[in-house]
This record gives structure tokens, C-alpha cells and sequence, in this order.
């Protein structure tokens, strides 16, 4: 942590003619240093692991539709594959909503968490293992 910055003010570059109030200093961590008592609480506190456990568990939207064989295997896979964890497996069939028909059509099945999608029409296993690593 030798090295010093430079600050400019707002808008001085260095050939601003407010360059003369440029000031140096030194960068600091950002972490700030914590006793180990601190990390000892942190870890301990229900609270905090109920949250960080929460904040993993998440539940899958696999769209379908009725009579699809496709989303049958790729429900089947994605059930095997989450058993022993927190996370579950939803499934909507897009012909009973509007809007899902509209925007999904023929192509399912889509596998999705929140709104991001993992995958369409096959279980894209390297994927949804790379997910499953995430969200571990």
C-alpha cells in the first residue's frame, strides 16, 4: 500500500486549471479489521444463518404444457437433480394463462429461476449444474 492517488476535484483533469487543488493521499482497505469475537457472533447468530440459508433456497419455474414428453423428462431430471436441497421445482402450464401462451408459445419447456432463464426444450445439464454450484 505504497502508492499514492491523486484526487481532482469534479470536472479538473490533468490540464484543468484547477488542477492545483489535485490533493494526494494514500488508499486505505476497505475491509475494515474485525476482532474474532465479531466473527464468532456473526456466525453464531440464528438470524444470520436462517438468512443465509434463505437467500439460497430458491424455488425453479419450469413452463409446460399438458401431454408434452419433453417436460415431463426435463421435471423429472430437475426433481432428481434438487432432492437434498433447499430449492423446488414449480411447474406452470402456459396454456392455462393468456399471456404465458402469447409469450412462450410452443417453446417449452423453459426452465427458469426468477426471471433468468437456465434453459429451453432440453435440460441443459452443464448448465443447471453450474446454477445448482451457485446457489449451493
Amino acid at each position: 500500500m505504497g502508492k499514492t492517488l491523486t484526487l481532482h476535484p469534479q470536472g479538473a483533469g490533468r490540464d484543468c486549471p484547477r488542477k492545483e487543488e489535485a490533493v494526494a493521499v494514500k488508499p486505505t482497505s476497505r475491509q475494515q479489521p474485525r476482532s474474532k469475537d465479531a466473527k464468532a457472533l456473526k456466525d453464531s447468530d440464528p438470524l444470520r444463518a436462517e438468512a443465509r440459508v434463505e437467500s439460497y433456497a430458491s424455488t425453479l419455474t419450469l413452463y409446460t404444457r399438458a401431454g408434452c414428453p419433453l417436460c415431463d423428462e426435463m421435471a423429472e431430471a430437475v426433481r432428481e437433480l434438487i432432492v437434498g436441497t433447499d430449492h423446488q421445482l414449480t411447474s406452470v402450464d402456459v396454456d392455462t394463462q393468456p399471456a404465458l401462451k402469447a409469450l412462450y408459445g410452443w417453446e417449452v419447456p423453459l426452465l427458469f429461476d426468477g426471471d433468468a432463464e437456465i434453459c429451453r426444450h432440453q435440460l441443459n445439464l452443464p448448465a443447471f449444474r453450474v446454477w445448482l454450484r451457485a446457489h449451493a
